[in-house]
């Protein structure tokens, strides 16, 4: 909830994948430049996607002796009017706002009936290849570049990221107290020659991540990347991070949801369907057993249609900054669609090891308001707020510069957990849950049908390990 958005770049349609165009000689682009506009005029058949997985779209042009054009960007949602277009000598421009209000951008080269170049949409970018007519070309395939994790790291370079990891921990880490004992357990264990095998970049940022986790949960290094911030699952290919929605039998609801995306505009529209989708279940089983954070707009609009009051402020974030520390109000997001709402049914979070920082203070705050039972296993403990850091052109850092604390405790979860009302293993959460709440709409029903089918999904609930909603993966922090 209170973390600081991570922003993640994606090269590529959809999420996390590269694309680079074809480079065309400078003295051919300057040639083509200077000459006259090329008609861009007509009917053209894009592709954005990749080889794998295609993306098509359509641009309809007419253009006029000046270079300038009008028409469409078309894609299977629908056409957009081009706001802004313009060809000089071979190279095109265009804009156009989506529904979205956002605005998408063309930059590309004409070469006889190709078009191709690059796209850029909100934080997303990517390349596109097009051709005339109604058949569109197939996505080239960019160079196989090395994996930035695979790049060999030397002692000098080892040193010289300790050190500045260290300075960025002296002027920026929350915990002024405890910071010298983070800088003194790193500089020993380098001392000690603890890193000196690892000689990847990916093996050095694995190693000196764990030993800082020990001391927050929310420190790390990793290999650098164009944004300065880790990449993660979460985008619209990974439906935001909402992985399950299901009516169970007995009218409980079902709301896997795995990490509260960095693209919150584009997940909060993804989470008020789901929310939708559950409006008229009883209860509600809300599986935060592998989420480990992210946006924390996300988790207020959730604890937004959870709890009665829209506006109320549920705690106050501390941020350290160089003149001191500043003080900001968390607020729940207002809600906008009363559909969405879940004011009075019963909820049950399901939570792991594994649920951190967001998930955590969703949690946390509805356990705190009374409004949902925990079941599971006790969460990370990662309660501080994050901002990332270049530390060279190696390694980026996340540096937790922040302490929230709750306004219903007065206090926060960090380094402690989030304990469940009810203690189980992980692989019991679900079951658990499952059968507390069907006899808890069992002995409320009233409604012969309602109650006849309660019944039946009490005597169909598995007591045991139920493996279609266990996570698979190793859920550890």
């Amino acid at each position: 909830m209170p973390s600081i958005p991570i922003v993640l770049a994606s090269c590529g349609a959809r999420v996390m994948r590269c694309a680079i165009i074809t480079v065309i000689a400078a003295t051919d682009v300057r040639a083509q430049l200077n000459a006259a506009p090329v008609d861009i005029s007509g009917k053209w058949a894009i592709n954005i996607g990749t080889p794998s997985a295609p993306e098509l779209r359509t641009l309809d042009a007419v253009m006029s002796a000046d270079g300038k054009f009008t028409g469409s960007l078309g894609s299977p949602n629908g056409a957009v009017p081009i706001n802004t277009g313009r060809v000089t000598g071979a190279r095109f421009v265009l804009s156009a706002t989506l529904g979205t209000g956002l605005r998408l951008d063309y930059d590309g080269v004409i070469s006889h009936d190709t078009i191709r170049g690059t796209w850029r949409y909100d934080k997303y970018e990517g390349a596109f290849i097009g051709r005339r007519g109604d058949v569109p070309p197939r996505a080239e395939s960019p160079p196989v570049a090395p994996a930035p994790g695979t790049v060999a790291i030397d002692r000098p370079a080892r040193i010289a990221t300790i050190d500045s990891m260290v300075r960025a921990i002296g002027s920026q880490y929350i915990d002024t107290a405890l910071a010298p004992r983070v800088i003194a357990g790193i500089r020993a264990r380098a001392d000690a020659g603890a890193y000196d095998t690892l000689t990847t970049v990916a093996a050095f940022a694995r190693g000196v991540t764990q030993d800082l986790k020990r001391f927050d949960k929310h420190f790390s290094i990793f290999p650098a990347t164009r944004t300065g911030q880790p990449q993660m699952p979460g985008a619209a290919r990974d439906n935001f991070g909402i992985k399950r929605i299901e009516r169970l039998d007995g009218n409980v609801g079902y709301l896997r949801f795995d990490i509260f995306s960095i693209d919150s505009s584009g997940g909060a529209s993804v989470l008020r369907s789901a929310l939708r989708a559950l409006a008229r279940t009883d209860a509600l089983i809300l599986d935060l057993r592998q989420n480990g954070g992210g946006n924390g707009a996300l988790g207020q609009m959730l604890l937004s249609s959870f709890v009665n009051s829209p506006q109320r402020a549920t705690a106050d974030m501390f941020t350290r900054t160089v003149s001191g520390f500043d003080s900001t109000a968390i607020m729940t997001a207002a809600r906008i669609e009363p559909d969405t709402r879940y004011d009075e049914r019963p909820i049950y979070i399901l939570t792991s090891a594994r649920t951190a920082s967001a998930a955590e203070w969703l949690a946390y705050n509805l356990q705190s308001l009374g409004r949902a039972k925990i079941v599971g296993e006790v969460t990370a403990g990662a309660a501080h707020p994050i901002r990332f850091v270049r530390l060279s052109n190696l390694f980026d850092a996340s540096i937790p510069i922040g302490r929230v604390r709750s306004r219903i405790t007065k206090t926060d979860f960090e380094g402690v957990g989030v304990r469940p009302d009810i203690e189980v293993p992980v692989d019991r959460a679900f079951s658990t849950a499952y059968r507390e709440l069907l006899g808890m709409l069992l002995a409320q029903a009233t409604d012969p049908l309602a109650k006849a089918e309660i019944e039946r999904a009490v005597a169909n609930a598995k007591p045991e390990r139920d493996v279609d909603r266990t996570p698979a993966t190793t859920l550890s922090p």
